[in-house]
C-alpha cells in the first residue's frame, strides 16, 4: 500500500509533466501570435491607404461626380466596382447607363453614401463579388488606378484607391484568417491546460501539506519516544541502585542480627567478668 509521501511524489511528477506540456502549448501559441502579427502587418498598409483615400472625400466631391451628364468611362468603371463591393446587386453584363443610373441614385445622399464606404467591412467580401471586381482591377487595359482616374474625377480617383486597397486588404486578411483561427484555438487550449495545471498543482500542494503535517507528527512522536526512553533508562538506573542498596542493607542486617545474638548471650556474664576483673 502506497504511503502519502509516495502518492505526493507521483502527483508531483504528473504536475511536472503537465507543466512541460503546457509550456510547449504556450510556446506554440506565442509562435502563432507572432506569425499573425507579422502577416497582419502586411495587410494594415492596404487598409490604412483605403481609409485615407475615402477620408479625403467630402460631400461636394460626390456631388461634383454625380453632376456628370455623360460620365467618363473611368468614372463608370469606378462606380461599377464600388457598387459591387457595396452589394448593390449589379451584374458584370449590366450596361454602363444602368450602372451610372444606379450610382447617381445612391449618390443622391452623399453623406450616407460616404458613411457606407467608410464603415465598409473589408474582412467580409463575398468571393463572387471579388471575382467580379478583380476582373476590372487586374485588367491593365482598364487602367484602374488612382492616377489614371485623377484626370477624370477627384472623387472617382479616391474611390478607385479605396476599392483597390480594400480588396488587397481582404486578400491578405483571408490568408491570415486561418492563422488567426489557429491562434484562437491554441489560446483556448492553453487556457484550459493552464486551469488543469493549476488544479494539479493545488492537489500536489495539499498532498505535500498533508505529508509535511504527518512528518511533523512523526517528529513529535519520535521526540516523545526519546523522552520516554530516557526516562525509562533513568528509572532502570535508579532501580538498579536501589537493588544494590537493598542487597547491601540485607548483608548488614544479618551482621547486626548476629551481633545482637552474641550480645544477648554474653550480657549475663558481664557482671561476673567485671567482678573477676576487679
Amino acid at each position: 500500500m502506497k504511503t502519502e509521501s509516495e502518492i505526493a511524489q507521483e502527483e508531483q511528477a504528473k504536475a511536472n509533466e503537465e507543466e512541460a506540456k503546457t509550456n510547449e502549448q504556450k510556446d506554440a501559441a506565442e509562435t502563432l501570435a507572432e506569425e499573425c502579427r507579422v502577416a497582419l502587418e502586411k495587410a494594415e498598409p492596404a487598409l490604412r491607404q483605403a481609409e485615407e483615400a475615402v477620408q479625403c472625400l467630402k460631400k461636394n466631391h460626390i456631388t461634383e461626380m454625380k453632376a456628370f451628364t455623360t460620365p467618363p468611362g473611368g468614372v463608370v468603371t469606378t462606380c461599377r466596382v464600388v457598387l459591387a463591393l457595396l452589394k448593390e446587386n449589379i451584374k458584370a453584363s449590366d450596361p454602363d447607363d444602368k450602372i451610372w443610373g444606379k450610382a447617381k441614385n445612391i449618390m443622391n445622399q452623399p453623406e450616407k453614401f460616404l458613411e457606407r464606404v467608410m464603415k465598409f467591412d473589408g474582412t467580409d467580401i463575398d468571393q463572387g463579388i471579388l471575382d467580379q471586381v478583380n476582373k476590372i482591377i487586374d485588367d491593365p487595359a482598364k487602367k484602374y488606378t488612382e492616377k489614371d482616374m485623377s484626370g477624370q474625377s477627384f472623387a472617382a480617383s479616391k474611390l478607385c484607391a479605396w476599392s483597390v486597397n480594400i480588396v488587397t486588404f481582404n486578400r491578405i486578411y483571408k490568408e491570415v484568417r486561418p492563422l488567426q483561427l489557429a491562434k484562437e484555438k491554441a489560446n483556448e487550449d492553453l487556457d484550459i491546460a493552464m486551469k488543469d495545471l493549476a488544479k494539479v498543482k493545488e492537489e500536489v500542494r495539499k498532498l505535500n501539506e498533508m505529508v509535511d503535517g504527518l512528518k511533523e507528527q512523526l517528529d513529535e512522536a519520535l521526540e516523545q519516544k526519546r523522552i520516554v526512553e530516557e526516562d525509562a533508562e533513568r528509572c532502570r538506573n535508579k532501580l538498579e541502585s536501589a537493588e544494590k542498596l537493598v542487597k547491601g542493607l540485607a548483608g548488614e542486617n544479618k551482621r547486626w542480627s548476629e551481633n545482637v545474638v552474641f550480645l544477648k548471650a554474653n550480657i549475663r556474664s558481664v557482671i561476673g567478668d567485671v567482678l573477676l576483673a576487679s
